[in-house]
């Protein structure tokens, strides 16, 4: 756990096997934990630290996302293909969701109430209507697709796939509107409010993009290693280029190639 105001580790919490994603409950300060490896999902009381709850889902959870509407959790389980629908009051499994293979990511719409779920495999993503606990829509995106947000400024949803892209969906039509290119692998993704753009982590590329509206990338953000190895080659090419001119300048000082006054020149004899 991190303080946010001092970006320090405050605390460490034992949950489940292998913990893959996380989201918040606002309505009751409990943090929903996927537990990929022991199949299920730890809840964590916010205002102890402590483990409250460990409920059973599908196989292989990983993404996980809260419902402010209804106070519901939906967590998606990547070998079960399905999504659990936890009732953030009771901590128990009300429904079970059969979406395309090998789910992914999960965001939630408040603005119509629907879960977007990207499928890995199929290539697809899925659309929940969180009233009827049906799909509703599935969505042909890029290949591969993993990570999914919502802007609430617009109602689009962004999802990362393939070697380097981003589709930009159209929350209230359901259609693709755009696929931004961005850096190499692109995994995960988050909407800022605060400002409106939206960061693109890119695993093979070791960098960050950051889109902004209309959807485009304004800046790739490298991490600080990254920073640092490019200003050692800096340094050691600028080395380089000195020592290089050193050895021109010593050549010209001394040697043959300094200039002189050509002998004037004799007329032929007779």
């Amino acid at each position: 756990m991190i303080n946010g105001a001092t970006n320090k580790v405050i605390d460490s919490i034992a949950v489940g096997s292998s913990p893959w994603g996380v989201a918040y409950d606002s309505s009751n300060r409990y943090v929903y934990v996927a537990n990929s490896g022991s199949d299920n999902v730890s809840v964590i009381n916010g205002s102890t630290n402590t483990v409250i709850a460990s409920i059973a889902v599908g196989t292989m959870p990983q993404g996980v996302a809260y419902d402010s509407s209804n106070g519901y959790v939906y967590v998606i389980n990547w070998i079960s293909h399905n999504v659990s629908v936890i009732n953030g009051s009771t901590n128990t499994v009300i429904a079970s969701i059969a979406v395309r293979s090998y789910p992914w990511g999960v965001a939630y719409d408040p603005s119509n109430g629907y879960v977007y779920v990207t499928n890995w495999h199929s290539n697809y993503v899925s659309v929940i209507n969180g009233s009827t606990y049906t799909v509703i829509a599935n969505i042909a995106v890029g290949s591969n697709p993993k990570g999914v947000a919502y802007d609430s400024s617009n109602g689009y949803i962004y999802v990362t796939y393939g070697r380097n892209n981003v589709s930009v969906i159209n929350g209230s039509t359901n259609t693709v509107i755009a696929n931004i290119a961005v850096g190499s692998n692109p995994v995960g993704v988050a909407y800022d409010p605060s400002n409106g753009y939206v960061y693109v982590t890119n695993k093979n590329s070791g960098t960050v993009s950051i889109i902004s509206t209309p959807h485009q990338v304004i800046k790739k953000v490298a991490p600080f290693y990254s920073v640092i190895y490019i200003i050692i080659v800096i340094v050691v090419i600028i080395a380089v280029l000195g020592v290089v001119m050193a050895m021109r300048r010593g050549k010209n000082k001394g040697g043959p190639k300094q200039w002189q006054e050509p002998p004037k020149q004799q007329p032929p004899q007779q």
